[in-house]
């Protein structure tokens, strides 16, 4: 009771801040919700109250500012940028389908507006219209800073031997290593902020970086390692960063001297040539499920997706839309679908197969709960996100940063749920907020200079 009463004295305190024009310390409040107290806090704290959750508080705080802005300053919403237009859509959409699928009886009242409120925050892009420049600026650098000493306490862990963020999962042992799921969601950024931003000069950067690095390998997720490999070497490429590139191999010399046996049996643990071998054979009626899906979970990923597309192919009703704003625990879900594929969880002292959620990859919810016009929308979102961000790389470092940072998620979509979370999306958000703020825009045709051609327009915020 005493969290729940002190996290409305701080929604209050983010509302107060907000009508007394100092937007910038709610938005920041926000960002304390969305990260789950700035990775401190789990949400077990609160209860079981309707509100139950750190970031419906901050869904609250969304509503005021949204409701605000549409009664004060209504022409913001004419002047967002196409990208940002299709978020709205999108969430309109999803309204749609909430609506749909109470007015059906296909789900629960409560169980539909539970699993509808997490959707707010695609509209969390309204927070960041109306701030200035310099409080934008002030944000970014809380929330590095915030995530910097979040991730130095991550690493602590292994030294400490406790617990020390309620973010992701817990901590396990994995063929006698130990696994620490986690991770500060924003150290994904943190990864690319600080490769991108490395100096040889600057030892405080070297040690950030590698703080970085080892964070990734604690985690011991393949497919982030890989990701963020894959990324860099694009970045690379793209980039033509010879130089960066010799530093790069040797940051990753030290390493793989410190922890090379560590990343290799994790490779070698899972298996992971089978994940491709068995994609040749894509057949989720003959997998293996007891034996870890034939050793690959990518392989898993692929066929959790395809038997979730073929159902909605084979159901008429559900093609377009999906099964609707349904939640995984209701009973009308566990009662009308039997998948074959689906991770386990626990309930109670019972193992449930999930059936229309997963944390396992983006795009297999949105594509069974919302059909193939919901997922072609988040395919839209992601490309256009993804141009704006490529067209504007070349003016300015933290936009080149956010590029490579969102290609990350898109890369390592197929093997976590991140790229459309509410911490990561207030992140996208605050660097394409950063990018037009700032007053330098490519838009496909047109081309805006307000800085001299070689001046990087974020030395001030890096």
């Amino acid at each position: 009771m005493i969290f729940l009463i002190l996290f409305i004295i701080l929604l209050g305190y983010a509302i107060y801040s907000y009508n007394n024009d100092n937007k910038k310390v709610g938005l920041l409040v926000y960002f304390f919700f969305v990260s789950n107290g700035f990775y401190l806090i789990p949400d077990s704290v609160i209860g079981s109250y309707p509100i139950n959750k750190l970031i419906d508080f901050g869904t609250i705080y969304l509503i005021f500012v949204t409701c605000k802005i549409f009664s004060t300053k209504r022409y913001y919403f004419r002047k967002i940028e196409n990208e940002l237009k299709w978020w709205k859509w999108l969430f309109f959409y999803l309204t749609f389908s909430f609506l749909w699928t109470v007015a059906l009886g296909k789900e629960l009242f409560g169980m539909s507006l539970a699993m509808y409120r997490t959707y707010f925050c695609f509209l969390s892009f309204i927070l960041f219209l109306d701030l200035k420049f310099e409080d934008l600026k002030w944000i970014f650098k809380k929330v590095i800073f915030i995530t910097t000493i979040a991730t130095i306490l991550y690493v602590l862990q292994p030294l400490l031997k406790i617990k020390t963020l309620s973010t992701g999962g817990g901590i396990s042992e994995e063929a006698g290593t130990l696994r620490y799921r986690n991770i500060p969601y924003l150290t994904y950024f943190l990864l690319i902020y600080y490769t991108i931003i490395l100096k040889f000069s600057s030892w405080k950067k070297i040690i950030l970086l590698l703080l970085c690095i080892i964070s990734l390998i604690l985690t011991q997720h393949r497919g982030i390692m890989l990701g963020y490999a894959i990324t860099i070497l694009i970045y690379l490429l793209l980039e033509r960063k010879m130089q960066k590139a010799l530093q790069f191999g040797l940051i990753g010399l030290i390493t793989f001297l410190v922890l090379g046996d560590l990343i290799f049996s994790r490779f070698k643990q899972a298996d992971t040539k089978s994940d491709f071998k068995a994609l040749t054979n894509l057949n989720y009626k003959n997998l293996d499920i007891e034996n870890d899906n034939e050793g690959g979970t990518l392989t898993f990923r692929i066929l959790l997706l395809i038997e979730r597309g073929e159902y909605l192919l084979h159901t008429p009703t559900y093609t377009l839309q999906g099964v609707g704003m349904r939640h995984e625990d209701s009973p009308k879900t566990q009662k009308e679908f039997n998948f074959v594929l689906g991770s386990l969880k626990k309930k109670g002292n019972e193992w449930t197969k999930e059936q229309i959620s997963t944390g396992d990859l983006v795009w297999m919810t949105p594509l069974i709960k919302f059909g193939f016009i919901g997922i072609s929308l988040y395919l839209i979102i992601t490309y256009f996100m993804s141009s704006f961000f490529y067209k504007n790389k070349k003016n300015g470092t933290l936009i080149q940063i956010a590029f490579y940072y969102y290609l990350l998620l898109i890369i390592i979509s197929f093997k976590n749920d991140q790229l459309f979370s509410p911490i990561h999306i207030f992140m996208i958000f605050l660097l394409h907020r950063l990018t037009c703020k700032k007053g330098l825009l490519i838009r496909y045709k047109n081309i805006i200079l307000t800085k001299k051609k070689n001046e990087d327009i974020h030395s001030d915020i890096l």
